[in-house]
């Protein structure tokens, strides 16, 4: 039925409106990488940048510290900022990693592999090919349609999990507070943050459940420990010090701590680093 004349403007601005936004997510490419003919394990690593692993052959896995995934043939893998995680491919792999930015999208985001349909057995052969002629041939058009097939597969990923709200702003506000009493070398309680924000700690761990995936308590720890990680890694602090950065009253508490979320002490990978770089 055809719109009256006079409201047919009002009429295709509601229809407008009405339509989701087709791409959400701003991705810029940082690098891409591979196929990968030769096996090597490589060394446990993190970075500040998304990746997408691209499988065209099954035959490697990826251990993570949630833990360990085996993409199959055509699947199209997810690594967000800030997971710790390392390739295992003892006869090489046939994928391509992809490396990429997405603007506003720091905070650490479970790893996972995209569910498989129809639309996404289509995308995937797409990316492959522009995959394929950015390697080759590298240019401004190639790249950007790199960049939208990665924004459009992000969204059917996250609306897949239900993470299409993540960046929530309430979840940031806490997670910036977090952040701020770390560095400040303060204790981190689930009660404070909830008073402070006036909510229940049932409720701020129910939206952190939801929208991180993990209830706050788990954040807090697993942020402290990829703090922890990190001054281990790079800074030049002894163990006493790390501790009292960190907010634990002694180095022993520290020591436990660490060594239920890695399953070693921290002494013993300080000195597995030491070991390496003197290696090197």
């Amino acid at each position: 039925m055809a719109w009256p004349t006079h409201n047919a403007w009002d009429q295709h601005l509601e229809e407008m409106n009405c339509r989701h936004l087709s791409c959400q997510y701003t991705v810029n490419l940082v690098r891409i990488e591979g196929p990968f003919p030769h096996g090597a394990r490589h060394t446990e690593h993190v970075h500040p940048y998304w990746q997408m692993e691209l499988v065209e052959k099954k035959g490697f896995s990826v251990l993570l510290n949630t833990g360990r995934l085996i993409p199959d043939d055509g699947d199209m893998l997810f690594i967000p900022p800030r997971n710790w995680h390392y390739m295992d491919h003892p006869h090489g792999r046939l994928s391509w990693s992809i490396k990429f930015v997405v603007a506003e999208m720091e905070e650490k985001y479970p790893a996972g592999i995209l569910a498989k349909t129809k639309e996404t057995g289509i995308l995937f052969k797409a990316l492959l090919e522009a995959v394929k002629l950015e390697k080759s041939s590298p240019s401004h058009t190639s790249q950007l349609l790199v960049e939208h097939l990665l924004a459009t597969l992000l969204d059917l990923h996250f609306r897949k999990h239900g993470w299409e709200e993540k960046e929530d702003i309430r979840i940031r506000k806490v997670r910036r507070r977090i952040e701020e009493l770390i560095v400040a070398g303060k204790p981190v309680m689930v009660k404070k943050l909830a008073e402070e924000n006036s909510y229940s700690t049932v409720y701020i761990n129910r939206i952190f459940k939801k929208y991180l995936g993990v209830p706050l308590k788990v954040y807090i720890d697993q942020y402290r420990f990829e703090t922890a990680r990190r001054l281990l890694m790079e800074s030049e602090m002894n163990m006493t010090e790390i501790a009292a950065e960190m907010g634990f009253d002694d180095v022993f508490r520290f020591s436990r701590f660490f060594k239920r979320m890695s399953g070693e002490a921290p002494r013993n990978f300080k000195a597995a680093i030491g070991r390496n770089c003197f290696m090197e």
